[in-house]
């Protein structure tokens, strides 16, 4: 790889006309400005769903996987025929200028059901066949936060929590509609992120970011998928979360909250008796 160098800066941090920095134009002028100052290399954060809950942290994403639908751009949309212009300038008139990640979903979430009512239905079946292995889970987990008022899983019905088939399945017929349009969220967010991207490598800027060791205890992967972490089989609960020692940066310490992977625990024991 040759030298090259770069500039750090997430998504959101972008110039956004709805309140927060997007994949619209301002994304791809950001990559012109790359290019002109002789950089090759594009720095973003975590762009997984995020919560308000822990303060919009990219770092406690709802999802390892999914893209976050704050970021999907409104112009992306318009261009791509899913939106009425007239649907554009109606939320721009509204914007009163500033950071603001609530409003900006808001205004935001008001189109996006009318995007997903003229999506491609070939591209996004595609897709979803595609992206399955993690999409269905994400969709259900996402359309059953919004019934429960977007508190944890763990405190769900616990037969939600369990993840008993029965109730998985009643859940996925009542909600099919919710998980229906979660799913055309994700669809439109990696069209328009692999449009971003191949922009930036036609022109020489590879895009380059953090593949978080951990993911969130509150993410659809956590309760999809309780038997690959260190959780309390009755309570669904961490039996112990990720941090870091006092070090030169924290005289007290770091405590992530992130649960731990079970693989250690249970992969390591064949060649414990091996080492001293």
């Amino acid at each position: 790889m040759a030298r090259s160098s770069g500039v750090l800066l997430h998504l959101t941090s972008l110039p956004g006309r709805l309140g927060v920095g997007d994949l619209g134009p301002e994304a791809y002028r950001f990559v012109d400005f790359l290019v002109r100052s002789g950089q090759s290399l594009w720095q973003i954060l975590p762009f997984g769903p995020i919560s308000s809950g822990v303060d919009h942290s990219p770092y406690v994403a709802l999802s390892a996987f999914a893209g976050n639908p704050l970021l999907i751009s409104l112009e992306g949309l318009v261009e791509a025929e899913l939106l009425p212009a007239s649907t554009l300038e109606t939320a721009l008139s509204l914007l009163e200028g500033g950071a603001d990640y609530v409003g900006a979903s808001q205004r935001k979430s008001e189109h996006f059901a009318t995007s997903a009512s003229q999506a491609r239905r070939a591209a996004f079946t595609e897709f979803c066949d595609r992206q399955h292995w993690w999409l269905d889970d994400y969709a259900l987990f996402m359309a059953l936060r919004e019934v429960f008022l977007e508190t944890s899983w763990p405190s769900w019905e616990p037969e939600l929590v369990r993840r008993e088939p029965l109730a998985l399945r009643a859940w996925s017929v009542r909600l099919e509609k919710d998980t229906l349009f979660h799913k055309h969220l994700q669809f439109f967010f990696f069209t328009q992120w692999a449009k971003l991207r191949a922009y930036a490598n036609r022109r020489g800027v590879k895009i380059i970011g953090d593949l978080p060791i951990y993911v969130g205890f509150d993410s659809a992967e956590v309760w999809s998928r309780p038997e690959l972490f260190l959780l309390d089989p009755d309570t669904r609960r961490p039996r112990a979360v990720a941090g870091v020692p006092p070090d030169a940066f924290s005289a007290t310490g770091q405590l992530w909250g992130n649960p731990l992977y079970r693989w250690w625990d249970e992969h390591g024991q064949p060649v414990r008796p091996v080492y001293d």
